[in-house]
């Protein structure tokens, strides 16, 4: 490259490069290119499809790798979550996002709103302990009011049920001749 005078910048180099008897440049379609170019991370199969940065994903031809539970590798697109590619022998496989609530967003929004979820999520778990030690307090309250009182006795308790049912009882017949 020195003796042919090629300047050291890459398109040069490349030029010299393609003009060489056997440049092996083979033909590649953009879409095969784009999803070469993704970025990668692991995935796992579990019985809600292939999870993968915490959202799952579906393609009916894997329903029963659903249940092996295995990990594989899986291209992503950051800027639009609604489709994952599973990387199986070369070949991209795609799969599509079940949970409907991301769909058309980036990795970062659907990060920020998983965050807000567990903060909401943290917040009432806070509220709601906070008002069972606040009704713990009152019912102790209520309890320490009513202290004065004594227990009722449960000697006798025969003999004072049969005077209540008594006291209680209604003669329905009387009720009937005095009306009749």
């Amino acid at each position: 490259m020195l003796s042919q005078g090629i300047k050291p910048y890459a398109n040069e180099i490349w030029n010299y490069g393609c003009g060489q008897d056997g440049c092996n440049l083979i033909t590649v379609d953009k879409e095969q290119l784009i999803l070469t170019l993704l970025p990668r991370t692991e995935g796992r199969f579990t019985r809600f499809g292939l999870s993968v940065n915490g959202m799952h994903y579906h393609n009916k031809l894997f329903r029963e790798q659903y249940l092996n539970g295995k990990e594989c590798i899986v291209a992503y697109n950051p800027d639009n979550v609604c489709q994952i590619w599973l990387i199986e022998n070369g070949v991209y496989i795609p799969f599509d996002l079940i949970e409907s609530r991301f769909r058309e967003k980036d990795l970062t929004g659907v990060q920020a709103m998983k965050q807000r979820q567990r903060e909401l999520i943290r917040q009432e778990t806070e509220n709601r302990t906070q008002a069972e030690i606040d009704l713990a307090g009152h019912i102790s309250a209520v309890a320490g009011a009513s202290g004065g009182q004594k227990k009722p006795s449960i000697k006798n308790i025969r003999t004072n049920r049969e005077k209540e049912q008594k006291r209680l009882h209604k003669d329905f017949g009387k009720e009937v001749a005095v009306n009749a």
